[in-house]
């Protein structure tokens, strides 16, 4: 009972996280050591890079983190294992990186530590004692799902949450930023925690904490926590039957719950605790996982068994680094230390451009979340506009407007938007620049034409045709349902405008999927397979023939009779012409890629 106390406790302070479906959505899955292979060890201390060979009188050496990278049997992706000698944490991340194994083989120490600012990190684990403490996934959709160990209760238990992340992380600023940062603290808030331990399961939503136990002990608790009253209901764990009820202060024991709160009577209880103990049986039916806190557990071992394996690679390897460096050291006593190696002017001009570029960052943050919020307005004022469609014609209309303007307007505003905020600075960072020192070329060109620039920015032009033509479809029949509607009222001038509306979606919409199709179709860079950026640079007539063919022809006649009065009419005959087909050998070139490819064309005139 004690124990499942201090759970909801710990949930009043954790409660922003997010329910995950099933275990192999939490991400601890992970390589085996065997599936690893070792690319690059770095010995270094802040900005100090070690080679025993060299560094061997260096006073910082004793103190040095050792950096260790691997590469997995999936293509590009790193695992990066770092640990400090004198202490007991040791942290893991696994990233994707492109070429991975080549940079990890030809770049500096340095350059390697850098690529920190390169690589994607898809997961972090931080060990404390060996023992898994904090846990991260960053899924492919951007999502963050966390998990972290809380033993100071009797046995253990698991925190799962899952956020959005709204800036791009890099592996430094993720292990040290992201469990410091308010902006990613637990807030009781907050919706969607779900805790695990060997007792019972714990979920919270935005009002409500509904904890079950998993034992032998049957008790239940559902607490609503709104408007600084917390109300609460004790069950037994299926949430069958009823206990007690009534206002609880957060502080007295639930197990003394027959001193200060309520027994119903025949299982009656007052409307608003009803409705709690209803709520609470659909929150743990709806949202309580298909794994259990065994299942995690047995995951976990598979991650601190893999972190031990890591700790005995890496101890192997200092204890030979410290046997070269002893060995150097009998020999080098009467040699001068090194010269220092930093200077400051460099050190404070790299913290000034990471200082811009962070502020950088945080006003493109705001802007967009500006953007966002003003996007949520108008999407709630549409949705309050369409629940009352259906009380009048006028109001129907006003939503086939709003509808109109997204459609027609939307991507030429957000095209604007764009333009106007990443106009007015040009930040530089460390992910455009090469290998080398140069910057990268821009591979986002255009040509001109919104439609087509629109669907060449997908990664398949495809995949816009399909967007757009189910956006006119919908527009198209959504329209013209309307229409029907209207007509079915008997009101002539709504009618009318329902019809004008229905006519031009049609028109438009046609005419665009028309357009995009004809684009992936027939006018298409034959290598990128963007559409419309074929230019013809040059046209050679290769050929003529002329040939019969049949033209239909129309004779206008006049018939005058003796009164001196005309009829005009029209004769309508078949007539056998020449036409003159003429061949063109051309060759284009691609605006976007550069790709040059040859075709054939024809035109066919009528030879008079």
């Amino acid at each position: 009972m004690k124990k499942l106390i201090q759970l909801f406790i710990l949930f009043i302070l954790f409660n922003n996280s997010s329910y995950s479906k099933d275990l192999l959505s939490l991400g601890l899955e992970v390589n085996s050591f065997s599936q690893l292979k070792e690319k690059r060890t770095i010995f270094f201390k802040d900005s100090k890079f070690f080679n025993p060979e060299k560094d061997f009188n260096d006073k910082d050496i004793n103190d040095k983190t050792i950096n260790t990278n691997y590469i997995s049997i999936e293509p590009n992706i790193v695992y990066q294992f770092c640990c400090d000698s004198n202490s007991n944490a040791s942290v893991f991340f696994i990233s994707k990186l492109n070429d991975a194994s080549n940079k990890l083989t030809n770049l500096s120490d340095k350059q390697v530590l850098e690529l920190d600012n390169t690589f994607q990190p898809i997961k972090l684990a931080v060990f404390k004692k060996t023992k898994l403490d904090k846990f991260v996934y960053i899924t492919d959709n951007n999502e963050l799902i966390f998990i972290s160990r809380d033993d100071k209760s009797q046995g253990f238990q698991y925190l799962i949450s899952k956020k959005i992340i709204q800036k791009k992380y890099s592996l430094k600023s993720l292990e040290n930023d992201f469990f410091n940062s308010p902006k990613f603290k637990q807030k009781p808030w907050n919706d969607g925690v779900t805790a695990l331990s060997k007792d019972s399961i714990s979920i919270s939503t935005l009002n409500f904490t509904v904890i079950q136990s998993v034992s032998t002990e049957d008790f239940g608790v559902i607490v609503e926590n709104k408007s600084g009253n917390r109300k609460v209901v004790i069950t037994n764990k299926n949430f069958k039957k009823v206990f007690y009820y009534g206002m609880w202060d957060g502080k007295r024991d639930l197990d003394q719950a027959d001193q200060f709160l309520k027994k119903p009577v025949l299982n009656i209880m007052p409307p608003v605790y009803s409705n709690m103990f209803k709520s609470g049986k659909t929150i743990i039916s709806e949202k309580k996982p298909n794994y259990n806190f065994q299942d995690i557990n047995n995951a976990i071992k598979k991650i601190e068994t893999l972190n031990q394996k890591l700790l005995l690679d890496v101890k192997n390897k200092e204890d030979k680094f410290n046997q070269i460096v002893n060995a150097k050291l009998e020999e080098e006593k009467k040699k001068q230390e090194q010269l220092k190696q930093k200077k400051a002017d460099e050190e404070f001009q790299r913290y000034q451009a990471e200082q811009k570029r962070i502020a950088t960052e945080r006003e493109a943050l705001l802007e967009k979340k500006r953007q966002e919020q003003e996007a949520l307005r108008q999407e709630a004022l549409a949705a309050k506009r369409m629940e009352y469609v259906k009380y009048g014609a006028y109001i129907v209309v006003a939503i086939l407007a709003f509808i109109a303007a997204i459609y027609f307007k939307i991507f030429d505003v957000f095209n604007k938007v764009l333009k106007n905020i990443f106009a007015k600075k040009k930040r530089f960072s460390y992910l455009d620049v090469d290998q080398k020192g140069k910057c990268k070329k821009n591979k986002n060109k255009t040509l001109g034409y919104w439609l087509a620039d629109w669907a060449n920015s997908y990664d398949d032009p495809k995949r816009a045709a399909f967007n757009l033509t189910l956006i006119s479809v919908a527009a198209i029949s959504l329209s013209w349902w309307f229409f029907s509607l209207a007509g079915k009222s008997g009101n002539k001038d709504v009618e009318g405008w329902f019809s004008f509306v229905a006519l031009i979606t049609t028109g438009v919409g046609g005419y665009y999927m028309y357009k995009i199709w004809n684009g992936i179709i027939e006018y298409h860079c034959p290598k990128c397979k963007r559409i419309y950026a074929g230019e013809v640079y040059s046209s050679t007539h290769i050929g003529s023939q002329q040939r019969a063919k049949k033209y239909r022809v129309r004779d206008d006649r006049t018939i005058r009779f003796k009164d001196g009065g005309t009829s005009n009419y029209t004769v309508e005959r078949d007539e056998t012409g020449v036409e003159q087909v003429d061949r063109y050998h051309l060759k284009a070139k691609c605006k976007l890629c550069g790709h040059k490819w040859e075709y054939n064309s024809s035109t066919a005139t009528r030879v008079r």
